[in-house]
């Protein structure tokens, strides 16, 4: 029944609708809270965009666990990104914090290792979530927000990655609004419409790095065609159900498969590669480029191999090959402009 086809149209639109709502903030709220992130330290922001996602996960379950309200509610969720930002600020001041503490050297393999833990948790969470669906299903729904919780308390526990410089430009900016303020005797407004100045004079730093480099707009502006793409791969699971003829439970396994792929590839294939051009590129970042222009050549070949796969087999290696298109941005930025690029990037 629930490969009917109102069904199905039903969910798409729903899911659809969902990654409308959730890119709103992802435009709009990056480039503020890495300004709060230089300003307040990044583990604080880290922490807030984090419980942010968590109420955002929470009230999802709300509506529709706890209500009889229509589902479209769950649309709403988005709204508590405001709350630190979201998943999006959760993701790029991960990679910035990496990127600063890193010497440049070691920094493409430490980003292979960064981002297995997350295919690593695609591998192991669906068997286990799906063992204590069997026994309630609210044992796994509930144990998510339970994990964000400690990620929340280890994040606070870690130092502050920020460098020094950033901080102290800040800081240095406080000071000399306040003492324009004493100087003329300007009360609070003055100093929020200072503050909001010295904001906008930042974000088009941000901006400006982005744009004017061409080397990073050219950047910018493939990844936007990959990620329009990408997003296909969120009915991925709808197709290969429907298209294939399996179950709902075989589908389910594709995202396991590509994860366990993925994991070896990220901690065996590319940092050996990584290792075998080192003695004949010395220049870190002339092989990350290398690296780079692999990885695009691999994803257009996954592209091709998946629209034209007229059997599951070409399709999962279609999809699998796309795992190579990973290589953190993130490489070619300096330390302090990490965020900047990566917002670029998101946006």
């Amino acid at each position: 029944m629930c490969k009917l086809d109102p069904i199905q149209d039903s969910l798409a639109e729903l899911l659809g609708m969902q990654l409308f709502f959730e890119g709103i903030p992802a435009i709009l709220l990056p480039v503020p809270f890495g300004y709060l992130a230089d300003q307040l330290g990044r583990r604080w922001v880290l922490a807030s965009a984090l419980t942010g996602s968590a109420l955002s996960y929470l009230w999802i379950l709300f509506v529709v666990g706890a209500t009889n309200w229509p589902t479209q509610w769950v649309w709403l969720s988005p709204a508590f990104y405001l709350c630190g930002g979201g998943p999006i600020v959760v993701s790029n001041l991960l990679t910035t914090i990496v990127a600063d503490v890193v010497p440049a050297e070691s920094r493409s393999t430490v980003f292979f290792y960064r981002f297995c833990t997350y295919f690593a948790a695609n591998l192991a969470i669906p068997p286990v979530a799906s063992f204590l669906m069997s026994r309630n299903i609210w044992i796994p729904l509930l144990g998510g927000p339970l994990f964000q919780v400690v990620s929340v308390i280890m994040v606070l526990a870690i130092p502050e990655s920020a460098p020094a410089s950033v901080t102290k430009e800040h800081e240095m900016d406080d000071q000399d609004i306040s003492n324009d303020l004493v100087a003329h005797g300007d009360g609070l407004g003055s100093f929020a419409r200072r503050r909001y100045k010295i904001w906008l004079r930042e974000a088009k730093s941000s901006i400006g790095f982005v744009l004017h480099d061409k080397a990073v707009a050219a950047f910018i502006w493939t990844f936007l065609l990959f990620e329009v793409g990408l997003q296909s791969k969120q009915v991925l699971f709808q197709y290969a159900s429907k298209r294939y003829g399996w179950t709902l439970a075989q589908a389910a396994l594709l995202p396991s498969l590509r994860s366990a792929i993925t994991l070896v590839l990220f901690t065996v294939i590319l940092p050996g590669i990584t290792k075998l051009v080192s003695p004949y590129i010395s220049r870190p970042a002339m092989k990350d480029l290398l690296l780079s222009k692999g990885s695009i050549i691999l994803l257009m070949l996954g592209t091709m191999v998946f629209s034209i796969s007229s059997t599951s087999a070409l399709m999962i290696l279609g999809n699998d090959i796309h795992v190579l298109s990973k290589i953190p941005s993130t490489l070619y930025a300096y330390n302090r402009r990490s965020y900047h690029l990566l917002t670029g990037k998101r946006i």
